[in-house]
């Protein structure tokens, strides 16, 4: 082991997931910056797991978009642009919109319960420390939403490509100064629409096209300073 770096921790997750997790934070926090060649024999020997371990997980970030694979290089840390993250925030936006049209507002009491349940755990984050815990926190948060639409085959496109918020966050961590607070604030006004007894459908759906437009915005306006 060189440098900084450390063998991944034993937990009860699965080891593929642990490696999965060890490479993501490293690849969102620029620890691995794009470009970087991820050879299978160089990472099984810096992190002491076996080929087929490395070669799962990173086929696992492939799809997630964080790595791609090259000719004669094979897989490399994948170079985002700000432009892809746009793409990524409204194609979520589009998909859970649709699935939105599909609930029945306001939610149920427990439902939102769990919801802020969610949003206290984000609370408690450190970002982007915590960046794969804050993933799993909002997949869970996103997913219980879906759920509860009729729409069950959009939610099932939905969750073809949840994936894609490793780009996001990516992105974000590089221009946007996330506080855990404020992105805690921004899924608990997701809630309280969906809790309104005098909101509607209409609402919900502006206040989630917001939440990823607004990151859009900021993307969009760091694709426009690249090019010029």
């Amino acid at each position: 082991m060189t440098g900084a770096r450390q063998a991944i921790p034993d937990d009860r997750r699965t080891l593929t997931n642990q490696l999965v997790r060890h490479l993501r934070r490293q690849i969102m926090l620029g620890e691995r910056p794009p470009g970087q060649h991820l050879g299978e024999v160089a990472l099984t020997e810096e992190l002491r797991v076996s080929r087929s371990t490395v070669r799962e997980a990173l086929r696992c970030l492939k799809a997630e978009y964080l790595i791609e694979t090259r000719a004669h290089r094979g897989s490399v840390v994948a170079s985002l642009t700000p432009a892809r993250a746009v793409e990524a925030c409204r194609l979520h936006a589009m998909l859970e919109s649709e699935c939105f049209r599909g609930l029945t507002v306001p939610i149920q009491p427990e439902h939102r319960r769990h919801l802020l349940d969610l949003t206290d755990r984000m609370r408690q984050l450190s970002l982007p420390t915590n960046v794969n815990e804050f993933i799993e926190l909002d997949h869970m948060f996103h997913k219980s939403i879906v759920d509860m639409s009729e729409h069950k085959l959009i939610g099932s496109v939905w969750a073809n490509i949840n994936s894609l918020i490793g780009i996001i966050l990516t992105m974000s961590f590089r221009y946007i100064e996330l506080n855990a607070d404020n992105v805690a604030n921004r899924h608990v006004a997701i809630v309280d629409a969906l809790s309104d007894p005098d909101g509607s459908r209409d609402r919900v759906i502006e206040i989630i096209g917001d939440h990823y437009e607004s990151l859009a915005r900021v993307f969009s306006e760091k694709h426009e300073e690249t090019k010029g």
